[in-house]
């Protein structure tokens, strides 16, 4: 599982956007401002981290 969580630098730099904000809920757009990253790739990690269990979306 730590190798699929790892994989990605995209990956990494969005759970880490999630590490420094705990307490807020953060939407795709806020989340690829905050990375510096693509919205494209990041709605794709989104849906990856989330298919492992790790994030959940509403």
């Amino acid at each position: 599982m730590l190798q699929k969580l790892f994989s990605s630098r995209v990956r990494v730099e969005i759970l880490s956007a999630f590490l420094m904000n705990p307490e807020r809920k953060l939407y795709v757009r806020e989340v690829a401002r905050l990375t510096g990253e693509d919205y494209k790739n990041v709605s794709m990690e989104l849906r990856n981290l989330e298919e492992i269990g790790l994030l959940s979306s509403r």
